[in-house]
């Protein structure tokens, strides 16, 4: 997924997102990912599960990367408009939606 993220930035020109989001983000693997390969964007992950934000959050600490991580209930329409560069839905399989 990665690799095909970076594929659309290039085809995109848009070489440094500045802001990523992940909705359902679970363990964080998918936001953690991005925020590695783009480190000076702002990068958050969003669940309704507190358990998978407090898994996210300890992630993100044990890899010294920074992710925001809220605690939510969150849905498409919720976060258009809100000027994501790449918006990451994990909650009905869709999986990835660039904005």
């Amino acid at each position: 997924m990665i690799t095909h993220i970076k594929n659309y930035t290039a085809i995109q020109d848009l070489s440094q997102p500045n802001r990523i989001i992940d909705v359902g983000c679970g363990s964080g693997a998918i936001i953690l990912s991005l925020a590695r390969e783009f480190p000076s964007a702002y990068c958050i992950g969003v669940d309704r599960s507190a358990v998978a934000c407090e898994l996210t959050s300890k992630n993100a600490n044990n890899h010294s990367l920074i992710v925001h991580v809220e605690n939510v209930e969150v849905s498409d329409q919720t976060v258009k408009g809100e000027g994501f560069n790449i918006f990451i839905n994990t909650l009905n399989d869709s999986f990835l939606m660039l904005a």
